[in-house]
């Protein structure tokens, strides 16, 4: 009975998989394994491009959108951060797009998305490994969905002015898109630079994920911690 479930429970996963058209979930997070520290407060911004790859039938051909957004993070502990992020995806309206944002979207005449997120980031291994929960948000005119994007974050710092980190997502999708359930899985690789680490950083960062189809990010950010 258990192995029938299991199959069962397989194939829907790869029918998701299959009718998930490519929405194309917010994967860029500018985030490392360090944490803020207990009472500290940071503001960051960032701009995003996301493009799909296309699919055999040439179905997600010129699906791309350009991000941007702003977030508020507070530590309420050494070990424990709280953030607050709001995404603008602005997805583009080129012709060979149009039969498959007709499809993601029906009935609207702007695609575009707003993305609110509340999540968490608790210290594994001091500044070197945290596990983030993000609880996301898409709005539309029409319709809201939900997904939640547990991610595990490595860090390595080189210096005061240099760090690396790689990330890995696995996104859930709630509901939305008359889909009901739809997964998501993903690599981030990211880079800080500054004159002090701790208090500023410019963050670079590439993603590669799936939803249906691959799609691939490039963005951005801007953190600056507003107490010390």
């Amino acid at each position: 009975m258990n192995i029938q479930k299991t199959i069962i429970f397989s194939f829907l996963v790869i029918i998701v998989f299959l009718q998930s058209a490519c929405f194309m979930p917010v994967s860029n997070h500018f985030e490392t394994a360090k944490t803020l520290k207990k009472n500290n407060l940071e503001a960051s911004v960032n701009v995003s491009y996301y493009e799909a790859s296309s699919d055999d039938d040439g179905d997600n051909d010129g699906i791309s959108s350009f991000n941007y957004g702003a977030q508020i993070s507070y530590g309420l502990a050494d070990d424990f951060d709280f953030k607050l992020r709001y995404e603008y995806l602005n997805y583009n309206n080129k012709p060979e797009s149009v039969p498959t944002i007709n499809r993601l979207f029906p009935g609207i005449d702007d695609p575009s998305l707003h993305y609110i997120s509340i999540s968490t980031k608790s210290s594994l291994i001091e500044d070197k490994l945290a596990f983030s929960v993000p609880v996301s948000f898409y709005l539309n005119e029409e319709s809201t969905f939900v997904l939640v994007s547990p991610m595990i974050i490595a860090t390595h710092t080189f210096n005061q002015h240099v760090d690396v980190s790689c990330s890995g997502t696995f996104q859930v999708m709630l509901n939305g898109l008359g889909l009901g359930l739809g997964l998501s899985t993903g690599i981030n690789f990211g880079m800080g630079f500054s004159t002090d680490l701790e208090k500023w950083a410019i963050r670079p960062e590439v993603s590669l994920n799936t939803m249906g189809a691959a799609y691939y990010s490039a963005g951005i950010g801007f953190k600056y911690k507003l107490t010390n």
